[in-house]
């Protein structure tokens, strides 16, 4: 099939402006050429400028008659300007430095500079260790860097004085080296790009005094060649996209040279540079390195192809490409991989490579639509194009913007410093609510002062105070004794009916719609009650242990997850008394009585109320005159109770009945709409390739993730009238919510009608009998009626894609996901007189942004911090659980660890946390809900947690950009949620309560950053799973150790055994065992390890800190993650005379050995190998 786009480049410059970079490419279907360059030529005519920016284009000839002396001398013009240009950049080359003299140049810079910690910490974060850091070069620089000793002014990125640097902003400097180990440029790293708008990864340049980075002798732009500590295989050399540290840790973790070129476009343009560091490498194997998604993105491989074609040309024949199915994004670069997909890497042919490359579906569907549409002038295409750049200004700063006064900026930054207030209650006075003078309270208070702390803070007008005390300071119990003189007190959990305080229990429960609920005596309430929850049907449990207040329950809640307004009441619904489901009910007159309502009625009668804030009146809908002014609000951890986004999941079915109400009742909105359901399906379908985790509406979507993109998104005349006219038919729909219900079967006996108290009780077990028999008959067919309705949506994702409403739309595995703004748990915050929000972990800037109030309105208390100092945390890493997808192997050792640490380290009681979908676990509860807001395992001195609690990070980053209309901060946000739950995991135990008792959690995890406990007093100990038993490594790893054991049994007899024959002892293919000895560096190497222990231990002491050097043992079995440098030699050293022991008697009784220290000989041994090797 014939290609739709022709891109140009330097073999294939654009004809309208002559350049070759700009991204410009041609339609072959049209005959429109979409370019972003200058001058363009007279010989084409200006249509209009396409969505992403592109001015489109068509020849002059192809619209009406052109002169060809016009277009000749266009050519002409052009040529001037090239020549003019070449002739420029030919005089900057030649006034440049030579390598040797910026080599010495950029080292003297170097030398002046330092490497500062936060930086440091970033780097390593990237995959760099302390040596590679040290060996790198890389340096801070703040901005428009000062240099004590001046160097010369002819490098590129030096000022005109050679005394600064011209970096735009702080940052990390980064020398360039050649083939030569010579410093030939400077690139500059912006960590802060997205805030600051600078580019992340740029030259140091010198543009105004004619300086440059090309090479003096070449003329094209410096390649990076980087060098592994230890060549594994000669005569290969690595090639990848990056200069800065890409290259560098792909030529570590690889063990061979790799050049890393400075952009995608930069591949095939360094032609001379690359063939002559590829001849002084004396390469003849050459491995490509593309990154993640790089094979599914057309502006990287059409560069791919022609190095491909270049290297060919240059006689090269071994040509592979590193391939660890990394056809998403998702699945990482070269330096972001675990080691275990290191060594999985395969080797594949360029022709493999590109055919894993689909035709690009994505350009089809700009066609006839781009080339035709009215044609502007260029003027007036420029000042449109003002317009939008001050209409973006506008959006993105708002109110804040000061255009760039210093002094209003400087007095913003003033404030932002010195705004935040701390006080001590009991201690300072509490000033008067003032959100206008921009103050931030944040207030300490001492054990048991909390409740007076809050009412003060509530006499003083506060209407939001924020409780962020600890886990386990009696947030809960004191909050509730907190009473409203004038109104009521609520308490709102998610867990209503399960107080976990006595106090909480006192307080009237508000009964949420059931249709039965079960009791788990397993758990205990506060008040000894067993633990309940909602019942259903099934053939195991066709009962409910109590009965139901609400047959319809069920029917209430699919349909508000649907969108329908379950609540709207009309003359059609009981006059308005009712919703239209109550309205039709045939025990709407008794539930008045013994039901829900008035289960409901009763419950509001009281003073002090506990509910789920879903349960809770409608402000814009009160019951019996209730209003909430008076009213005060506890919020039981709000960060996960307190929502002001609401998720929607749309199938294509849901859609089509949606798009036939559209056809039914506006036939020509439904035509013009028509070309957008028409991509929407093609997705859903798959046609239309989208990422992994979907495309999204996100304004920061790339091309290949753009649902505006994708799906075409252009508005047209008109179209804000058709989203009206849409929303109409949506919303008479929504508030009708009853089509399809007819077939809805109640096949419910009535309890009530008709019966005295006297005939309900006798005959209460035959009407619950006959109730089971009817429900397990209609369950299911009442689930299909309902699920027969469709989920609305249809307006929100038009209105979204086109702009004219907040929220994200996302588009994967044939489902859309909305994500919508929602207003009602702000709306009952807002009417309440006073709102407590308890939640340890949840920052006054969220909450603000839930509420949609500035940070200002809200006071942030908490009670001094308790003591941890009982608590240890023992991180312990093991490789592949960065996802909750976990292998089966992972899954394997994750049992064998859990296993060992039960059996052999825990001796008293002890629970297990995992994820809720754990099965081959026996877990006793799971993340986000066992984690945090319970007692249930206070007191319980050992924890085994399973997994990093990340969410779901395409809901949280929809939900956030929802909230807030941005995604600045987003990151820092994601990784505090994940923070947020370990340390509410650390309050389960209770530990403070228990000063005389040690506690431990211990946490299984691949992501062990545990050092914001650290700062909690919580004592953090590292290892990896391996440490604690063999049998939790990889079967990489166990071969390893295995054959170390092997090794040392057999000493100079294992230089005999061929590899099949250690393959037979171990269990595994010869191409195994030739993997395992190359990478320990050979036959001859392992053997002298071995040689060196006899040497090195018998009758010769050991230091702690020669077993804390353990490199050459971690790197083999690829435990040297920065994670784990902390490790058990306390252990190791007393067992190390056992060591001695074993090794006099010839390393003979393995079995004794292992008896006495009861830890594996093969781990023992392989550690002592750990120790650095003779010269």
């Amino acid at each position: 099939m014939a290609r739709v786009w022709e891109r140009h480049n330097h073999r294939n410059p654009c004809p309208v402006c002559g350049e070759t970079k700009k991204g410009c490419r041609t339609n072959t279907k049209t005959n429109v050429t979409h370019c972003r360059g200058e001058n363009p030529s007279p010989a084409y005519r200006f249509l209009k400028e396409d969505k992403h920016g592109f001015r489109m284009y068509k020849l002059e000839s192809e619209i009406s008659d052109f002169s060809e002396e016009k277009k000749q001398q266009w050519l002409e013009q052009k040529r001037r300007e090239k020549e003019r240009w070449l002739e420029q950049e030919n005089q900057k080359i030649k006034s440049s430095l030579s390598n040797q003299e910026r080599d010495r140049a950029i080292r003297e810079i170097l030398s002046q500079l330092p490497l500062t910690d936060e930086h440091r910490e970033k780097l390593k974060a990237r995959g760099l260790s302390d040596q590679q850091i040290q060996a790198g070069g890389y340096r801070s620089v703040s901005k428009w860097q000062k240099l004590e000793t001046p160097v010369s002014p002819a490098l590129a990125g030096v000022n005109r004085y050679g005394r600064g640097l011209n970096n735009p902003c702080d940052g990390i400097v980064v020398p360039i080296p050649n083939q030569n180990g010579e410093y030939v440029a400077l690139r500059f790293h912006d960590p802060n790009a997205q805030e600051t708008g600078n580019g992340k990864y740029t030259w140091l340049a010198s543009n105004k005094q004619g300086c440059t980075q090309k090479d003096k002798e070449t003329g094209e732009y410096p390649l990076a060649v980087y060098y592994p500590s230890e060549i594994q295989s000669p005569n290969r050399v690595g090639l990848c996209e990056g200069l800065e540290w890409k290259p560098k840790i792909a030529a570590e973790r690889l063990g061979y040279p790799v050049i890393g070129f400075a952009g995608v476009s930069f591949f095939p343009q360094s032609p001379q540079l690359l063939n002559s560091a590829l001849q002084e490498l004396e390469a003849t194997e050459l491995i490509f390195i593309p990154d993640a998604g790089a094979v599914l993105n057309p502006r990287v491989i059409e560069p791919s192809i022609e190095l491909f074609n270049l290297l060919e040309e240059w006689g090269y024949e071994e040509i592979s490409i590193a391939w660890w199915n990394q056809i998403e994004k998702s699945n990482g670069d070269i330096d972001e991989i675990s080691e275990e997909t290191i060594s999985d890497i395969a080797l594949i042919s360029p022709s493999d490579y590109l055919a894993k490359n689909p035709e690009q579906a994505s350009y089809q569907r700009e066609l006839e639509s781009e080339a035709g549409g009215k044609e502007i002038s260029q003027k007036e295409w420029e000042t449109q194009k003002g317009q939008d750049f001050i209409e973006l200004i506008k959006k993105h700063a708002g109110h804040q913007f000061n255009g760039f006064d210093e002094i209003l900026n400087r007095q913003r930054f003033e404030r932002e410093v010195n705004k935040v207030k701390k006080l001590i209650f009991g201690k300072d006075e509490i000033p008067k609510k003032n959100p206008s003078n921009g103050i931030l309270h944040e207030i300490k208070f001492k054990k048991g002062k909390r409740s007076s702390c809050v009412q003060e803070l509530i006499k003083k007008g506060y209407h939001y105070i924020l409780d962020t005390s600890a886990t386990g300071t009696g947030k809960t119990h004191e909050l509730n004794q907190l009473e409203s003189s004038e109104g009521k007190t609520w308490y709102i959990h998610a867990d209503h009916r399960n107080p976990t305080t006595e106090t909480a229990a006192q307080k009237a429960d508000l009964p949420s719609r059931h249709n039965g609920l079960v009791q788990d005596t397993t758990r205990e309430t506060a008040t000894g009650d067993p633990y309940v929850r909602r019942w259903k049907w099934s053939k195991e449990q066709p009962e409910p242990d109590i009965e139901g207040n609400c047959f319809q329950a069920d029917r209430f809640n699919k349909l508000a997850a649907k969108g329908y307004d379950v609540n709207s009441r009309n003359t059609a619904t009981n006059d308005g008394k009712d919703n239209f489901i109550c309205a039709t009910c045939p025990q709407r007159g008794s539930c008045t009585q013994f039901g829900y309502k008035g289960e409901r009625r009763d419950a509001l009668a009281n003073p002090a109320i506990r509910a789920h804030i879903d349960s809770m009146p409608n402000p814009d809908c009160p019951e019996d005159g209730l209003s909430y002014e008076n009213d005060i609000a506890i919020f039981e951890e709000a960060s996960t109770l307190f929502q002001a986004t609401k998720e929607r999941i749309l199938s294509q079915t849901d859609l089509d009945q949606q798009w036939n109400w559209i056809e039914e009742e506006a036939p020509k909105v439904y035509q013009r709409l028509l070309p957008y359901k028409q991509n929407i399906n093609a997705m859903l379908a798959g046609k239309i390739k989208v990422p992994h985790y979907g495309a999204t509406s996100l304004p920061e979507a790339t091309e290949e993730e753009s649902l505006q993109y994708l799906l075409g998104i252009i508005p047209y005349d008109g179209f804000k009238e058709d989203l009206l006219i849409v929303w109409q038919i949506i919303e008479k729909h929504r508030a009708v919510a009853d089509q399809g219900l007819a077939d809805y079967k109640t096949n419910k006996v009535d309890r009530y009608n008709g019966l005295t108290p006297a005939e309900r009780k006798k005959w209460k077990s035959a009407i619950a009998l006959a109730d089971s028999y009817l429900h397990g008959e209609t369950s299911q067919h009442n689930d299909q009626v309902i699920a027969n309705i469709p989920t609305l949506g249809l307006y929100e994702i038009l209105a979204i894609l086109f702009g004219k409403e907040d929220g994200v739309v996302r588009i994967g595995h044939g489902k859309v996901k909305l994500t919508l703004a929602y207003e009602r748990h702000r709306a009952i915050a807002h009417d309440m007189k006073a709102n407590i929000f308890a939640d340890a972990t949840m920052s006054p800037e969220e909450l603000a942004a839930k509420l949609g109030v500035p940070r200002e309105e809200i006071a942030v208390i908490s009670q001094e911090q308790p003591d941890l100092s009982n608590l240890t945390v023992k991180a312990i890493y093991m490789e592949g659980m960065r996802s909750r997808q976990y292998s089966p192997d992972c899954q394997r050792r994750q049992l064998a660890l859990v296993d060992h640490l039960k059996s052999e380290y825990i001796d008293t009681e002890s629970a297990l946390i995992a994820w809720k979908d754990t099965n081959y676990l026996d877990i006793d509860g799971y993340w986000f809900h066992d984690s945090r807001s319970t007692n249930t395992l206070k007191g319980v001195p050992n924890l085994i947690a399973v997994g990093t609690p990340y969410q779901n990070y395409g809901m949280v980053k929809d939900e956030y950009y929802t909230i807030h209309g941005t995604l600045k901060g987003f990151d820092d946000y994601y990784d505090s949620l994940r923070q947020a739950e370990i340390i509410q995991l650390l309050g389960r135990q209770r530990c403070h309560l228990y000063p005389d008792q040690n506690f431990t959690i211990y946490l299984i995890a691949t992501n062990i950053d545990f050092t914001f406990l650290e700062a909690m007093g919580v004592t953090v100990h590292y290892s990896h799973a391996l440490e604690w038993t063999e049998k939790a490594g990889s079967t990489s790893q166990q071969n390893k150790l295995r054959l170390i054991q092997i090794g040392l049994e057999l000493g100079e007899d294992f230089r005999k055994l061929s590899q099949t024959e250690i393959g037979q002892k171990l269990g595994v293919k010869q191409s195994c065992v030739s993997k395992l000895i190359n990478q320990a560096g050979g036959k001859d190497r392992l053997l002298r390890l071995f040689q060196f222990l006899y040497k090195r231990f018998i009758g010769v002491g050991i230091t702690s800190s020669g077993l804390l050097s353990l490199k050459i043992l971690r790197e083999y079995l690829k435990i040297d993650d920065e994670d784990c440098q902390k490790i058990f030699a306390d252990t190791v050293i007393s067992m190390i005379q056992s060591l001695r022991d074993f090794l006099a008697n010839g390393g003979k009784d393995i079995a004794a050995l292992e008896e006495k220290t009861e830890l594996p000989a093969c781990l023992i041994v392989a550690i002592a190998l750990g120790a650095s090797p003779p010269t």
